[in-house]
């Protein structure tokens, strides 16, 4: 985790939550990260973005989710972008503007 400056964290939405096996890898990250005083990541920027089909709803859930990661491995979340069929189009200069914000 120390070779990058920034992450973009990324999801699909399934039954109003992240995917199982994005849940498991980020479980298993913050497990193992929270009370590591050799953190990689403490302190980086990140881009936290929860995609959904259908109606698009779970998207909040998602990035709940995502909140609670932020906050145990005490990282910069500087993007937290809904993004769903319906919005995509709309989406894309927010995500442009938090890209951005990595460099």
């Amino acid at each position: 985790m120390d070779n990058f400056d920034a992450y973009i964290f990324i999801s699909p939405v399934y039954f109003h939550e992240m995917s199982e096996s994005a849940k498991t890898f980020f479980d298993r990250l913050k497990r193992f990260d929270t009370f590591n005083d050799n953190s990689k990541i403490k302190g980086k920027k990140v881009i936290c973005m929860a995609c959904a089909d259908g109606s698009g709803s779970g998207t909040e859930e998602t990035l709940m989710a995502f909140d609670t990661l932020n906050y145990f491995l005490k990282t910069k979340m500087i993007g937290r972008i809904p993004v769903t069929k319906f919005s995509f189009e709309q989406q894309k200069e927010e995500i442009d503007k938090a890209i951005n914000l990595l460099k």
